[in-house]
């Protein structure tokens, strides 16, 4: 690895975080309670990005979608509403979720690791 590539590699690796995921509102899009996200704060969200958003002063996995030229945060649960940020403003994304990492425990121990009812992630720690 050349210096350069180096050191471009160390400032991004300031950008990415570790999450774990509490909940199954992303469950339809592979996200299943107490598993592991890569997120990456140096990537500009597009539509169909499942990112890490600031929701009522908490972050939150969702989709980011477009419809009608509103911005959205779709959960990938049915059961879980659609969130839109009040007077039309745009989401804030704290970052974009690139990877996913399923611990190897089964689906009953996963439920105990984190409350099922909220996609809140409870971990937030620097991936350097």
């Amino acid at each position: 690895m050349t210096q350069q590539s180096e050191s471009q590699a160390m400032a991004h690796e300031a950008t990415l975080f570790v999450m774990q995921m509490a909940g199954d509102s992303m469950i339809n899009a592979g996200i299943h309670n107490g598993d592991l996200l890569i997120v990456d704060r140096s990537l500009a969200p597009v539509p169909g990005d499942v990112v890490a958003a600031v929701m009522d002063d908490e972050i939150a996995i969702k989709r980011l979608v477009s419809r009608a030229g509103i911005t959205i945060l779709h959960a990938e649960n049915p059961r879980y509403p659609d969130y839109m940020p009040s007077n039309g403003a745009s989401p804030a994304i704290w970052g974009i979720v690139t990877d996913v990492i399923h611990p190897l425990i089964s689906s009953s121990d996963r439920r105990t690791t984190a409350s099922a009812n909220t996609s809140t992630p409870t971990t937030l720690v620097p991936a350097c």
